[in-house]
């Protein structure tokens, strides 16, 4: 499967972020505040859509903002295919936004390990919520 990062697993409307901060939960994994949110079963396999947010409230440069987004989302692109795996066949959507909490700027090891805790959490999250779900059906 190619490592890209596409429009489609970008999280940009305005209805499903408000949802998001309503209605979904949250855990927090060095330096990223995750808050996420399964939404119920549409019938098609839909790629998770994510939200990178530094806030600039701790962060003023512009320039310092995008670099750390920059280097979120390609964390993001190489540790998304346990993701993947894991939703795979579920039917169900999952979006979430990863707010960068810390005030210093690390450097991309940090981000590329931290990542993959997120990922890791994710997974057991979703696989604790869907054997819930399909021990009811």
């Amino acid at each position: 499967m190619p490592r890209t990062f596409r429009k489609e697993e970008r999280l940009c409307y305005t209805s499903l972020i408000s949802k998001l901060f309503a209605e979904g939960d949250s855990f927090f994994c060095y330096p990223f505040k995750v808050v996420w949110l399964l939404l119920p079963p549409d019938g098609e396999d839909a790629l998770p859509q994510v939200m990178i947010s530094v806030p600039k409230k701790k962060h003023k440069r512009a320039n310092k903002r995008n670099l750390l987004k920059r280097r979120t989302r390609e964390a993001y692109r190489l540790n998304k295919d346990i993701l993947l795996e894991t939703m795979a066949g579920s039917g169900r959507k999952l979006i979430f936004a990863l707010i960068y909490t810390e005030a210093l700027v690390l450097e991309y090891p940090a981000f590329d390990s931290s990542l993959k805790n997120v990922v890791g959490k994710f997974r057991s999250k979703i696989m604790r919520m869907l054997t819930q779900v399909s021990s009811y059906d």
